[in-house]
């Protein structure tokens, strides 16, 4: 979903609960289980959908964002299976935001979206499953049609400016992840399990950040030369699925969570890595903004990259530093090694930044 599902395989985590049969696995017995709640909320939606023949649930960590449902409906049904994402509301709001009043006015293709319900301070939202095919971003046609379909997002968006309904995701988004990073940093810092080479990256983090915030009026300025629109927020590879259909792929973007109004720069970045040319194909998207924003060139467009680089990195060593507090050794090593590789690309990023951003 958009923050459409995270789509991938069940873990051996994942359980089912067919007919109401099958118990949660975090909960208070006093309480009634996701998977109980996540059947009553489908129905209440519409009770002409008759109840799932099974729920899995499909993503649960404790400590995740959110957590995410599998509905399969049957063969009788419009759509095989669904996903119920839920969350606490105002970290869905976003999205429901998205597949409610953006976009309806728009003839793009996307999930169906059959919608939300709240149950106490959560918010849940029900979406099409449209299968498991991530985009190809090493095919040429593939990257064409990616890059057309956020092309034609931020214009169509922009033309509905401001797109109050969603928050800001401009620079000042980003500076506090910056702020919030280094504080799980330095939280990280204090956790004893953490020492040696570990320990030194961690020092070493905390040293570019210092960097970036010294430097971060010329970045909010060089962010004024763009112009704002509605951006993903996370549009990489893995948030683009397709199908085949008789006129050809569809594409259907989900996972909606960091959506919000400001520059494009985020949805233009790099899918991983430093790749200098991104996944995004800088001259079809040119060829489809042109019209509306004949200022944004060859140039403009790598340096919103490069900018959008930087956004995801800071934000990722937000959410990454949150679980350096761990108790156990097991848990540490997945942030570790996310943040190991953000630290590398800060370092890239702040470099290819420096020739331009004064």
């Amino acid at each position: 979903m958009a923050h459409s599902p995270r789509l991938r395989e069940s873990s051996p985590r994942a359980h089912a609960v067919a007919n109401g049969a099958a118990g949660p696995l975090h909960r208070d017995d006093s309480s009634p289980s996701p998977l109980d709640t996540v059947r009553r909320l489908w129905m209440e939606l519409d009770p002409g959908h008759g109840p799932p023949e099974q729920v899995e649930a499909w993503r649960d960590r404790p400590h995740a964002k959110s957590h995410l449902y599998r509905l399969s409906l049957g063969p009788r049904a419009s759509v095989p299976s669904v996903f119920a994402k839920v969350g606490p509301s105002p970290a869905i709001e976003p999205e429901r935001v998205v597949y409610e009043e953006l976009l309806p006015g728009w003839d793009a293709s996307a999930p169906r979206y059959f919608g939300s319900r709240r149950s106490g301070d959560r918010m849940w939202l029900f979406v099409e499953d449209v299968g498991r095919r991530r985009i190809d971003a090493g095919d040429p046609h593939e990257r064409r049609l990616a890059s057309l379909w956020i092309a034609r997002l931020h214009v169509f968006a922009a033309t509905r400016a401001p797109f109050s309904p969603l928050p800001g995701a401009g620079a000042a988004r980003y500076l506090s992840h910056l702020g919030a990073g280094r504080q799980g940093l330095l939280a990280g810092l204090r956790n004893p399990l953490i020492t040696g080479r570990d320990r030194e990256m961690l020092l070493a983090l905390l040293d570019r950040l210092e960097i970036v915030e010294a430097i971060w009026d010329r970045i909010e300025r060089a962010c004024r030369a763009f112009p704002s629109t509605v951006v993903h927020g996370d549009f990489r590879p893995k948030n683009v699925l397709v199908r085949p259909q008789s006129t050809g792929l569809r594409l259907d973007p989900i996972d909606w969570e960091l959506t919000g109004w400001g520059p494009p720069c985020a949805d233009l970045a790099p899918s991983r890595g430093p790749d200098r040319d991104g996944w995004i194909d800088r001259e079809v998207y040119r060829s489809a903004v042109k019209a509306v924003w004949p200022g944004l060139g060859r140039v403009e467009l790598e340096h919103g990259a490069e900018l959008g680089m930087l956004f995801r990195d800071l934000a990722a060593v937000d959410w990454q530093a949150r679980e350096l507090v761990r108790p156990h050794p097991d848990y540490l090593f997945r942030p570790l090694s996310h943040l190991r590789h953000h630290e590398k690309e800060l370092t890239v990023a702040m470099a290819r930044l420096a020739r331009w951003v004064s």
